[in-house]
C-alpha cells in the first residue's frame, strides 16, 4: 500500500485513475479511506491510503500470454 497527499480539485475517481490505474477502482479506494468518504472534491493535503489492486489475467488470454506464478 501506499499513500496519496491531495492537491485541492481532486475527486475519487481521478485519483482511482492516477493513482490506480484504472477509475473503476473507485470504490476500493474510498472503502481503504472511509473516514473521508465525505468529500466529493478533495482540498489539499488530505493523506490518503492507496490500497494494492489485484492484477487480473483474462481467460481470453492464449496460454503463452498468461503470466506465470
Amino acid at each position: 500500500m501506499g499513500t496519496y497527499t491531495t492537491v485541492s480539485g481532486d475527486t475519487w475517481d481521478s485519483i482511482a485513475h492516477f493513482q490506480m490505474g484504472d477509475a473503476l477502482q473507485t470504490a476500493k479506494l474510498m472503502q481503504q479511506n472511509i473516514d473521508y468518504v465525505h468529500y466529493t472534491i478533495f482540498p489539499a493535503g488530505i493523506t490518503l491510503i492507496i490500497p494494492e489492486i489485484e492484477a487480473s489475467i483474462s481467460e481470453n488470454l492464449p496460454p503463452w500470454k498468461r503470466a506465470v506464478d
